[in-house]
């Protein structure tokens, strides 16, 4: 793995993990071997798991059992650079089934998107508190025609729209959506913290992609990151091996490594 010197993997994970804290995590658990993540609504491994794990991973796994269970969640481990098990599978217990992969990105090369012109059609602002519903809707369209076999779990709604009423001093939260003809067609999460910023839920509504929507919120946001608030590093996830990851790639982003979901059987 080739990586940028001036990038700190650690921070951008421990980013990650605590500024989804109040949207779609709900707990945190630090331990000299391992932390731990859960969210109280989402049920899936997603958002409930165990991850910097850097004890033996035996003897972790007995640790949490317990603790996942009074949750009623399903023990599972998200493996990153940041943890001895990253790109050694075969330290895995065997009864632990690879499932998702997610690539982590930053933008790497300002220039493409710094020069996208955003057409006058479209209209990017920040959500208002009577447009919460509007914005909660065309997520929820954006992602489920994204799977036309599968449903969108109502609990990522759920914790979507519970997230505008929750603060987090440590992050300042900017939920953005685009508008063409007045109607919202496309949405995204911005969190920062000065250094760091994340771009999370980005959707397009079917009707309206191939358009240059995801286009115009990704250089709006780059450039409230940069000249707004400061970052240094701008980061997201996406499917590893996905078409959006290879959209990203295109207009500026590259990924630094990919974490992996491991589930019990």
């Amino acid at each position: 793995m080739n990586l940028n010197q001036t990038i700190n993997i650690k921070s951008i994970v421990n980013f990650h993990l605590k500024c989804l804290q109040g949207i779609y995590f709900s707990e945190f658990i630090r331990n000299n071997n391992y932390y731990l993540l859960f969210s109280d609504l989402i049920e899936d491994c997603h958002y409930n798991y165990v991850t910097q794990i850097n004890g033996d991973i035996n003897q972790v796994i007995d640790e949490v059992r317990l603790i996942f269970a009074n949750r009623n969640r399903k023990l599972s481990l998200y493996i990153t650079p940041c943890s001895y098990l990253y790109e050694n599978d075969n330290l895995i217990p065997k009864n632990f089934i690879k499932g998702a992969t997610d690539a982590w990105m930053i933008l790497d090369n300002q220039k493409i998107i710094k020069n996208y012109k955003i057409p006058e059609s479209i209209i990017i602002g920040r959500v208002s508190e009577n447009e919460i519903d509007e914005y909660v809707h065309t997520f929820n369209l954006s992602y489920n025609e994204n799977k036309p076999h599968s449903t969108l779990p109502e609990y990522y709604i759920n914790c979507l729209r519970r997230s505008f009423n929750l603060k987090n001093n440590d992050f300042q939260k900017d939920y953005v959506y685009a508008k063409i003809n007045n109607k919202i067609v496309g949405v995204a999460l911005m969190v920062s913290n000065n250094e760091i910023t994340g771009i999370y839920g980005i959707g397009t509504t079917k009707e309206y992609r191939r358009k240059g929507v995801a286009t115009s919120i990704i250089a709006f946001l780059i450039k409230q990151a940069i000249v707004g608030v400061g970052s240094r590093i701008i980061m997201l996830q996406t499917e590893a091996g996905s078409k959006i990851e290879k959209w990203y790639s295109d207009i500026g982003f590259r990924v630094i490594f990919n974490g992996e979901i491991f589930q019990e059987s």
